[in-house]
């Protein structure tokens, strides 16, 4: 007896046949757009370390856009930097987001970050600074901080006119760099004023500046993200500085 195939199980056949063919097609086609965005990375200075966990194609999207066509692309590649990692988020009593190591020359970003576009560019703020340390020292003069170290530990000193003092009156706050670690919110409560874009920028010169450098962009971009108070930083010298220097001609990397 033999087995005929009927019209309808025919053209069944024949659209799961194509269904399954678009699939394919689909899935090459975004192998291929990961790949392209990995490398288009790769070439703006970067190697990715996806050994303990893999980007996705939204997320390095992000990371390709603010190196190919963000203000950051005047800055790319640094050659403080060389790795960009995927780790898992660490087992701390805080969430930790991302990190910029110098000796490695790496950056790690966090899984679970809330805004990876924020702190890719925080991130990328400290290579910067790490690239250019004439930057750095003029940073640390116009944001009123100045550093000590002692044999004890580093003393950070912030001077500045505040809001709430007396008119033309300056105000001095000493931290350790214990301080900075360890007593996060009492650092935060202590300093004010709209140098500091977010509570974050409070915590030392090192963070104060990846902080107001990622503000900056924030502004140029066109980002109305609430990470920032970017409406009374705006108006300040310090944000008035960073602007200049991101849309300014391009700068001297020092020796790494």
């Amino acid at each position: 007896m033999r087995l005929r195939l009927g019209p309808v199980f025919s053209t069944l056949v024949l659209s799961t046949l194509v269904c399954l063919t678009l699939i394919v097609l689909s899935i090459g086609a975004m192998a291929s757009a990961g790949q392209d965005l990995r490398q288009s990375i790769q070439e703006r200075g970067l190697k990715l370390d996806e050994s303990a966990a893999q980007f996705s194609d939204p997320e390095l999207e992000v990371i390709a856009g603010e190196l190919e066509t963000g203000v950051l692309r005047k800055f790319s590649p640094l050659n403080s930097v060389r790795v960009l990692k995927l780790a898992k988020e660490e087992a701390n009593w805080m969430p930790t987001y991302g990190d910029f190591d110098a000796k490695t020359k790496t950056i790690t970003i966090y899984q679970g970050t809330p805004n990876l576009r924020i702190v890719f560019v925080h991130e990328y703020f400290h290579a910067i600074a790490a690239a250019w340390p004439e930057l750095n020292f003029q940073f640390q003069k116009l944001s009123h901080w100045t550093e000590k170290n002692t044999p004890e530990d580093m003393v950070y000193t912030y001077s500045a006119v505040w809001p709430n003092s007396a008119k033309g009156r300056q105000r001095l706050y000493q931290v350790t760099g214990f301080d900075l670690a360890e007593n996060e919110s009492e650092v935060i409560q202590a300093l004010d004023g709209p140098d500091f874009p977010s509570d974050y920028s409070k915590l030392g010169p090192d963070e104060m500046l990846a902080e107001t450098g990622t503000a900056a962009v924030m502004l140029l971009e066109g980002d109305p993200t609430a990470h920032y108070r970017l409406d009374s930083f705006a108006q300040t010298v310090l944000c008035r500085w960073w602007l200049s220097i991101l849309q300014g001609p391009g700068l001297q990397q020092g020796d790494k």
